[in-house]
This record gives structure tokens, C-alpha cells and sequence, in this order.
């Protein structure tokens, strides 16, 4: 009689890696210590909080949430409804949950936090209010905490407030510190410990240079980090980019097609990655895994943008096509695995 082999709930003949059935799930059964070795090795090991990385965002008007798988190549889905329909509007989240944070309607800004599950879409629910209204926030998170800040409040001036929320519970944003210049549609990314807020327009600065950081887990005001290069730098309030990253590395994106990076980590100033499918291309939302970034949607040529495209994180070089969105811009992405989740 052969032996037999018990490995992710599948009993064969020969060993079997699972591929995708160790997502989320508990590591029930009987296993050899070589076996555990080698799924923790290649990451396949079944524990809860293992996710498959997918991608939300909402862009533009109305109140739709899309998604994406991060690992494969193909067109978003439809995923969900926000509560409130809002546009320029921030985002954040962890593995069970996506926030989405002020935005504005009719040209007002707004002080909503509405969330909505990783697992499962619908429609948003309400999770309380940031500290004051803001329009163009930004929102960026580890497993725990998310924070938002900049924005424009009266629609003409640009707001420094950085204010935080623990993703797991509902309630109403507290007052974080202040960003080191007042600004909006800053370009955001994190580690699990620090969190990258990099310059958008600033009405009392000028050109947007400048990147900020901050430790997630304390609060304080953020502390500078260095500067974008001269190709993404903001200079005015309709060119805007985006931002995400790994544990490592972060993406600083946009405006036009540049994409520059940054380590976390340490200080210093960006550096250019490569180049977006398309150019003249402002406005997109920027979501990622651990290792894989996409730039989803925006506006360019004086044409709203479609594609989604990608980049590993751990290179440099162009980005490639992913797939397809409905063609919108100004607004937020998140992810259930990005770099501050690892």
C-alpha cells in the first residue's frame, strides 16, 4: 500500500501544494513538519489572515466601488455602493475592511466615513466622521489604524490636519498632528509602521515637493522626508497622482505619466521608476500587493482613462497592461494586502 499524503485538505498520492485554498482558512488536519516547512517557505501556509490581493476604489461621481485581483490580469468587476455618493474622496483599509473618508457633493466639502467588508461587497456602512470636513483627503493605514489628512475644506483653502481611526471599530476620527505644509490630494503609501504623505497642490507653496512622513502607531506632526523629483512634483490643483507600496518600498505616481520610489524606511528623495502606459495621464487612483502596484483609470489627452496597468515593486521600468475600468478619475484606492498590512 502506498503512502498516502494529507496537505491542504486534499488526501493524494503524491504531495499536492494548494493553490488558493489556503486563503483565509484555518491549518485543520494532520501535517509533517516538512510539510509545514516548505508552505510557510512559499508562503502557502493555511492561517487565518492569509488573503487573496484585491484592489477597491471609488472614482469620480456616483457612488460605485470596483475591484480587482491584484495577481492576475484581467478588467474590474463591480464590487459595491458607497453610502453617501461622494467624489475626491480618500481611501484606506486593512484586510477586513476598506474606509473610505470626506470627499465632496455639490461642491461642498464633507466630514463621512463610510466602510465596507474586504469580503463580500454591498453597500457601505457608516463608520462615524473625520475631525472636520475635507475634501481631497488622503487616507493611508496599517493593519490597525488608518489616517487621513490634507483636503480642502471652503474650497479654497488647502488644510495640514492629519486625523486617525482604528480600522476594526466605528467611531469618529481623533486629531493625529498636522502634515508640515497645508495641501491637498497628497499621494500616500506605508510600511506597518510608517506612513508617506507625498505632496500635492499647495495654494501657499507652490510646487508641490514635498514628502512627509510619520510613525502610524504614535501621534505628533509629520516630520519631512525629502523631495519628489522635478518631473512629479504638483504645481497645479487638476494634475494629480497617486500612491502605494510594499513593506519596502514606496510608489509615489503622477502627475503626467512619471513614477518615482521611494525606500520607508530611511529619508531621502524620490527616485524615478519608470513611466505609466499612457501620458499626459493625472487623476488615477494607485492600489498594491506586497509586490505587485497597479495605476488604475485617471484623465489625460483631455480624455478620461480606462486602463489599469502594473508594475513589480521591487524593480524599476514601464508599466505594463493589466486590464480595464470604466473610464473615471479623482478619487481613492486601497487594498486588503498592501506594504502597511505586512
Amino acid at each position: 500500500m502506498s503512502n498516502k499524503h494529507f496537505t491542504a485538505n486534499v488526501i493524494s498520492a503524491t504531495k499536492i501544494v494548494p493553490n488558493g485554498s489556503f486563503e483565509d482558512s484555518a491549518a485543520s488536519g494532520v501535517w509533517t513538519l516538512d510539510e509545514q516547512y516548505d508552505l510557510r517557505r512559499g508562503g502557502n501556509w493555511p492561517e487565518t489572515g492569509n488573503v487573496a490581493p484585491v484592489a477597491f476604489w471609488h472614482l469620480g461621481t456616483g457612488n460605485h466601488i470596483d475591484s480587482v485581483s491584484i495577481t492576475t490580469l484581467g478588467d474590474a468587476s463591480d464590487y459595491g455602493d458607497l453610502a453617501v455618493s461622494l467624489y475626491h474622496i480618500g481611501a484606506c483599509g486593512n484586510s477586513t475592511r476598506v474606509v473610505f473618508g470626506g470627499g465632496s457633493a455639490g461642491g461642498d466639502a464633507n466630514d463621512t466615513i463610510q466602510y465596507i467588508s474586504t469580503k463580500g461587497g454591498g453597500t457601505c456602512s457608516d463608520f462615524g466622521d473625520l475631525t472636520g470636513a475635507q475634501n481631497y483627503a488622503s487616507g493611508l493605514a496599517n493593519a490597525t489604524r488608518g489616517i487621513f489628512g490634507g483636503g480642502n475644506r471652503d474650497g479654497v483653502s488647502n488644510d495640514d490636519t492629519l486625523s486617525y481611526i482604528t480600522i476594526g471599530t466605528t467611531g469618529n476620527a481623533s486629531d493625529y498632528g498636522d502634515l508640515t505644509q497645508a495641501g491637498r490630494k497628497w499621494r500616500t503609501c506605508a510600511s506597518p509602521t510608517r506612513g508617506i504623505f507625498a505632496m500635492g497642490y499647495s495654494t501657499s507653496g507652490g510646487v508641490g515637493n514635498r514628502i512627509d512622513y510619520m510613525t502610524i502607531g504614535s501621534t505628533g506632526n509629520a516630520s519631512d522626508f525629502g523631495d519628489l523629483t522635478g518631473t512629479n512634483e504638483q504645481s497645479n490643483s487638476t494634475n494629480t497622482g497617486a500612491g502605494c507600496s510594499s513593506d519596502v518600498r514606496g510608489l509615489i505616481n503622477g502627475p503626467n505619466n512619471v513614477m518615482t520610489y521611494i525606500t520607508i524606511a530611511s529619508t531621502g528623495n524620490a527616485t524615478d521608476f519608470g513611466d505609466m502606459t499612457t501620458s499626459n495621464r493625472n487623476g488615477m487612483a494607485a492600489a498594491s500587493s506586497n509586490t505587485r502596484a497597479l495605476n488604475i483609470a485617471g484623465y489625460g489627452n483631455d480624455d478620461f482613462v480606462n486602463i489599469i496597468d502594473y508594475v513589480e515593486i521591487a524593480t524599476t521600468g514601464n508599466a505594463v497592461d493589466f486590464g480595464d475600468t470604466t473610464a473615471r478619475a479623482w478619487g481613492a484606492a486601497t487594498g486588503n494586502a498592501h506594504g502597511g498590512l505586512q
